[in-house]
């Protein structure tokens, strides 16, 4: 399951760089479990059909499952501040570019909007050290060219004025 790769790789990154904390993720689902039979899944999703045309969505599927992230095993995330969440977020998705370089070889191009906004100077350097560890391109976009000022001398900047 995607979830426990998630897992891995963030814990990876973690070993890697020593992160702020370290992230548990916790799947939340009340209908989906390990020992889900797939024939009683299809059936729970096509007995539902009739009540899903009417209501226009769907009571059975992915889309009802959550992701919960701990913080250093004994609180959820959403007690953290803006910035330590965006930072949660951000490791999430450099943990996906760790699995598809490294597993899957694929090469993604990111696009971080607004990246510097509510991280602190501390995080801005674990993004830093975290970016410089991939072979793929990042373009990051924001307001201020200060709040980049973080970033190595191998960038390019580029500035829009209209």
């Amino acid at each position: 399951m995607q979830i426990e790769i998630l897992q891995k790789h963030l814990n990876l990154l973690n070993s890697n760089q020593k992160l702020p904390f370290a992230i548990d993720i916790k799947y939340l689902d009340e209908f989906y479990n390990n020992k889900l039979d797939n024939e009683f899944y299809k059936s729970s999703l096509e007995s539902a059909r009739e009540v899903d045309k009417f209501t226009g969505g769907a009571k059975y599927g992915p889309h009802r499952s959550d992701l919960m992230c701990y913080v250093n095993q004994n609180f959820s995330a959403d007690q953290l501040s803006t910035g330590e969440q965006k930072t949660i977020v951000l490791l999430l998705i450099l943990a996906q570019c760790n699995y598809l370089v490294n597993e899957c070889k694929l090469y993604p191009v990111i696009l971080m909007d607004e990246i510097c906004s509510h991280l602190d100077a501390n995080n801005r350097s674990v993004l830093l050290k975290l970016s410089q560890e991939f072979d793929f391109q990042i373009f990051m976009t924001g307001t201020d060219k200060n709040l980049f000022s973080f970033l190595s001398t191998n960038t390019n900047y580029y500035n829009i004025t209209n």
